[in-house]
């Protein structure tokens, strides 16, 4: 981990976003172990794996209702390993606010894949309501703008001609200064667009 930040890449003295992201993490977990060095074990971070496969879109492979059996497995593991995150959190006094709000949102995120549209919402407005300024400008602050967006979609699949999605797609592009922020105002356009063109369709 303590490698990681030497092997980033600049191309014209820019670096390459999700590098820098990958940065960051590693210099989390060597935050949250820098106060335990003279213990043998050492805590991870809290699946970064799937934190990756969201920012890439991933789960944007796994239709509504296509495959709710993966979709159950995914959500089973990450609680699972909330629960052994938790507990080492725990042991090494570490504050884990932000780890806390990624393990609902990955959760969110699946419930609604398996169609558990109301639980899902809930959470996401959990989400939104535990914003702060120290998470907001942390490493995990693209959580909020994309739960914003995440909420937007979820009316959109509830109901269609829910107009208060337009004002959550707004609320998420109104978030600057966080990471991974040019990905993320690409993902919300995307879906600025895709509604468009279903009330586009549905008018005619």
């Amino acid at each position: 981990m303590s490698k990681v930040p030497e092997n980033r890449i600049r191309i014209a003295g820019k670096s390459i976003p999700m590098e820098k992201f990958c940065e960051k993490r590693a210099l989390r977990r060597l935050q949250m172990n820098n106060n335990n060095k003279d213990s043998e074990e050492t805590q991870k971070l809290f699946l970064p794996q799937f934190e990756l496969i969201y920012l890439c879109s991933g789960f944007g492979l796994l239709n509504n209702y296509c495959c709710p059996w993966i979709v159950r497995l995914l959500l089973e593991f990450i609680d699972k390993e909330w629960e052994v995150f938790n507990k080492g959190a725990t042991k090494f006094n570490n504050c884990v606010k932000a780890e806390q709000l990624l393990w609902l949102f990955l959760r969110a995120i699946c419930l609604g894949k398996m169609g558990e549209f109301h639980e899902s919402f809930g959470i996401f407005q959990k989400i939104i309501r535990s914003e702060s300024p120290a998470l907001r400008y942390g490493q995990y602050g693209y959580l909020f703008p994309c739960a914003h967006l995440e909420l937007a979609l979820i009316l959109d699949e509830i109901n269609p001609s829910e107009l208060k999605k337009v004002v959550l797609l707004d609320k998420a592009l109104a978030y600057k200064g966080y990471g991974l922020e040019t990905r993320t105002r690409l993902r919300i356009h995307s879906a600025m667009n895709k509604l468009e063109e279903g009330r586009k369709y549905r008018k005619n």
